[in-house]
């Protein structure tokens, strides 16, 4: 109840039962009916997507949705440090995957972003699999891809004008379609 994950839940369960997380009474409320006593903000801070992406998680009971929380996240991880390895280091990788993932799996950062159930977990997923799709050569996927670093806009509008830019000047217009796609339906979402 004292970590980020506990709002991501709650704008989850408010969906699922019709709620507005931007309705500031229904938010406080919200956190009267689950115990919550911190009240860092008077709405939900984050876009409507996010909400709508934690559905699932607000189906389940809070001290579940953590533990699946947490599991997801070391699972992406995970999955991060596979899918990188495999593309830099083929089959030396996939000796150094076991290693590598525990080891960042306690790596300071990691751990606190797991722990409190931060959306940091997504960003990575998003930028692993931008990657792996432009190394396919699916730009305009890989562009969709890295629109979901919009659900956290303070980090995601930097990175993306200068993913931009770079798109721009070697001519990857099929990317930046993709990134203007993906970022219409996130809109179109909320």
């Amino acid at each position: 109840r004292y970590s980020n994950f506990v709002f991501f839940w709650m704008a989850g369960r408010m969906v699922i039962s019709g709620d507005n997380p931007y309705d500031p009474q229904a938010w406080l409320a919200q956190h009267a009916e689950q115990g919550v006593s911190w009240r860092a903000d008077r709405v939900f801070p984050y876009p409507l997507p996010v909400a709508l992406l934690m559905t699932p998680l607000g189906l389940l009971p809070l001290n579940l949705a953590y533990v699946a929380s947490q599991l997801l996240s070391m699972t992406t991880v995970a999955a991060a440090a596979w899918l990188s390895l495999r593309a830099a280091a083929g089959a030396l990788g996939e000796r150094l995957f076991l290693p590598l993932a525990l080891g960042l799996l306690f790596f300071g950062p990691v751990y606190l972003t797991v722990q409190i159930g931060a959306l940091s977990i997504l960003s990575l997923a998003a930028i692993v699999g931008a990657l792996r799709l432009f190394e396919g050569r699916m730009h305009l996927a890989g562009g969709m891809a890295l629109a979901l670093l919009l659900l956290k806009p303070p980090q995601a509008l930097p990175f993306l004008i200068l993913v931009g830019a770079w798109f721009a000047m070697t001519r990857t217009w099929r990317a930046l379609l993709g990134m203007a796609l993906g970022s219409g339906l996130l809109l179109l979402s909320g």
